[in-house]
């Protein structure tokens, strides 16, 4: 058994060949486009990898090391694919030593919304989405409409401009409302590969307005499995 903390444990590795200090992974919770770091002393000047797997999911990846992403006391990498959202291990294999486990140190996450900036809004206002775990691409806004035959459809909305922290998750949006929606309260949603969130009755469309030569406006469209 390795070295252990108050709310880690670690395995495979010798106390003696890794130090590992209280916060060995840094963040614990992200989402695609993630960089974590793993500080520590012994893993060694030799790039090895480091690997985040859930057996309970079946799924694993390994991070994307930059030129400088290994040292002896710095492993920083990047999750560059989606994962299902989920607690993973994440296992460290060095050159050299035995590998070391961070059992259920990581969470990967779905997006997550938690301020819209207005209630009610038309076609080209510009309303502002914050959250949590967007991600640095690859996602989108969409809002929710009933179409002529009664079924729930998804209306990708453009997306103006963007911020995320990668260290934090923290994220924002400012996407332009489209044309020719009804005038009723729709749903919004934040959806990336990693999954979803919907916020229900988050706009409330105030006038509809059909739309412009050359604007396609609404069309269902949905790239995530949902």
């Amino acid at each position: 058994m390795g070295p252990t903390n108050s709310t880690l444990a670690f395995s495979g590795g010798n106390i003696d060949d890794l130090e590992v200090t209280s916060e060995s992974i840094y963040p614990v919770e992200g989402t695609i486009g993630t960089e974590i770091l793993i500080p520590g002393t012994g893993f060694g000047i030799k790039k090895g990898k480091v690997v985040i797997e859930s057996e309970s999911l079946g799924k694993k990846l390994t991070l994307k090391l930059p030129k400088d992403g290994w040292t002896d006391m710095l492993i920083k990498g990047t999750i560059s694919k989606a994962l299902p959202p989920g607690v993973y291990d994440v296992t460290v294999l060095p050159k050299g030593p035995l590998p070391i486990v961070y059992r259920g140190s990581f969470s990967m996450k779905r997006p997550e919304i938690e301020l819209i900036s207005k209630p009610e809004g038309k076609y080209d206002d510009i309303v502002t989405v914050k959250g949590k775990y967007f991600g640095a691409s690859g996602w989108t806004v969409q809002m929710h409409y009933i179409d002529k035959k009664n079924a729930k459809k998804q209306w990708p909305c453009e997306v103006t401009n963007s911020k995320w922290d990668e260290a934090t998750g923290e994220s924002e949006a400012e996407f332009r409302v489209p044309c020719n929606l009804s005038k009723y309260p729709h749903d919004l949603t934040i959806a990336n590969k990693v999954g979803f969130y919907v916020e229900e009755r988050a706009l409330t469309i105030t006038e509809k307005v059909t739309c412009p030569p050359g604007e396609s406006g609404s069309g269902p469209r949905n790239d995530y499995g949902w």
